[in-house]
């Protein structure tokens, strides 16, 4: 097999892998801290769940006070069932509002709520009412490209990070990536993961194409631990129109559903209104809470008939509707031209995940020089996520890794300038990329069991077996070695899965059913 040397290109201080909110928060911060930063990007900066353009915006919420932050971060344990680092998520809560206080010095424009003392205001799985903001995505993309340009940060979009380089003392000293088909070494002393989460393993999710799940892999490669990758949070969607938009769960108090036979799935349950309204809370499926029977059956009337189930809004919703639910239906018909009397079909899609690589307060993960933050980071939320933090996340993570990472590179000297690297493909990797999305669809997703998790760990097994090739095709050599790092991503999930015999909170187990909460394990 033969072997490419890939000569010094554009090295830097330190290079950001990703481009979301998270990604662009890291190289802002690390250039404003005087480091020379590279963003790397395999669709364009701006991009990732943070921007993806089948939601109706992206919430962030903050403590109102010290003794509200106190608050948040009991709630944040008792929603996380013991699944928690409560040193990390201390000292996340403490960086709420500074970050978003730095968001808002930067240019950025916050949308308040007109009437927050609304019900509809109380984020997903919270008790109580918090800071709430809505990002607004143009106003991020015009800050965000207007401080990369005034402080020099090199954009390399269409780029695509096959590999993390490290020293033989195991320090990071820099990446190899394939950057519109050409392969490339980039030299750096530093490096953050803000990669995003795994939801492009699945079939049908609600996130970007650029999600893959590779930062995972990349980070196992270099020493790193992962944390919670069972906690993937399912979310109710449209099939159809416009497939890949997320349903807003405040609104559930007011439908009904039918499976494509005509039954009202929901018949049989007991308690009907008081699940629903209980289910109008939070968007995610939980195990935790009685409500999630209507998910389960969604997804029991979907593998019965093979069809989404249909989704009807009732009249009472139109005669007095909440800003909340006004804003999502403001925005559904703006962007997609669908009203409340427009027929729509649901199943579930993979969302966002709760864990990732663990990490620390300082937003590193243990490698000298490498760092993580955002979604592709575990450990500060639990079971279940409180809505509006995964945004925080980004912006809290985001600001220490860049920090971090500058000081980490102004103290560091690197003396590697060339690096071995093998080009090779497997010519079938785009089709095995296809099963790998199929396999944990069928067997991954809101209810799993022992069973089918033994088929998914073989099946995957068998994937991974690679027929390889040397090539001269960067996109071939690029896909394979995406490919790999999914299948790599994806047998740390279902191992996760696999271990996990209860049912906690994201996580649900069908021949293990009992809820278990608040029990570190």
């Amino acid at each position: 097999m033969s072997k490419i040397y890939c000569s010094d290109s554009g090295a830097c201080d330190v290079c950001v892998i990703g481009a979301g909110l998270a990604g662009c928060m890291a190289a802002i911060e690390a250039a404003s801290h005087g480091a020379a930063v590279s963003i790397l990007s395999s669709a364009s900066v701006c991009s990732g769940s943070s921007f993806y353009p089948g939601t109706w915006g992206l919430g962030l919420i903050a403590p109102l006070n010290d003794d509200d932050a106190s608050n948040l971060y009991e709630q944040i344990c008792r929603v996380g069932c013991g699944m928690v680092d409560n040193k990390l998520a201390l000292s996340f809560v403490d960086g709420i509002r500074p970050a978003v206080a730095h968001l808002e010095s930067l240019g950025v424009h916050l949308k308040k709520a007109e009437h927050k003392e609304e019900q509809a205001f109380i984020p997903c799985f919270d008790s109580s009412h918090r800071a709430w903001h809505g990002l607004l995505a143009d106003s991020m993309h015009e800050v965000f490209a207007q401080k990369i340009h005034e402080l020099g940060i090199i954009k390399a979009e269409q780029c695509e990070v096959l590999k993390i380089v490290q020293q033989d003392d195991g320090c990071i000293c820099g990446i190899v990536a394939v950057h519109k088909g050409s392969l490339r070494y980039i030299p750096c002393k530093a490096v953050i993961l803000a990669s995003g989460g795994f939801g492009g393993l699945f079939q049908d999710h609600l996130c970007t194409s650029d999600v893959t799940g590779s930062g995972h892999a990349l980070a196992l490669e270099c020493g790193c631990s992962l944390i919670n990758m069972e906690f993937m949070q399912m979310m109710l969607g449209f099939d159809h129109p416009c497939y890949g938009t997320v349903c807003n769960e405040k609104t559930f108090r007011y439908i009904s559903l039918h499976s494509s036979d005509g039954a009202d799935i929901l018949a049989s349950l007991e308690n009907q209104d008081t699940l629903l309204a209980e289910r109008s809370t939070y968007g995610p499926f939980s195990s935790r809470l009685a409500s999630s029977a209507v998910d389960l059956a969604v997804a029991s009337a979907i593998a019965r008939t093979g069809m989404p189930v249909e989704l009807r809004y009732e009249a009472e919703m139109l005669e007095n509707m909440p800003e909340f639910v006004r804003i999502y239906f403001d925005w559904l018909w703006e962007k997609k031209h669908l009203n409340p009397d427009s027929p729509v079909w649901i199943k579930p899609f993979a969302h966002a995940a709760n864990g990732g690589i663990k990490i620390d307060a300082d937003a590193w993960t243990g490698i000298p020089g490498l760092y993580a933050c955002g979604e592709v980071t575990g450990g500060m939320h639990g079971a279940d996520r409180i809505g509006g933090l995964s945004t925080a996340n980004a912006l809290v993570f985001g600001l220490r890794a860049g920090m971090n990472a500058a000081r980490h590179a102004a103290h560091t000297e690197i003396n590697h300038t060339l690096c071995q690297f093998e080009a090779v493909c497997d010519k079938t990797a785009l089709q095995k990329s296809a099963a790998l999305r199929k396999i944990m669809t069928e067997y991954c997703m809101i209810d799993r069991t022992e069973e089918g998790l033994i088929q998914a760990h073989k099946m995957i097994e068998k994937l991974s077996i690679l027929q390889l090739s040397s090539s001269d095709d960067m996109c071939d050599v690029a896909g394979t070695y995406r490919l790999r790092a999914q299948l790599k991503t994806a047998a740390a999930i279902v191992q996760a899965q696999r271990n996990r015999r209860e049912s906690r909170g994201s996580h649900f187990r069908s021949d293990y059913p009992q809820q278990v909460c608040g029990q570190e394990v």
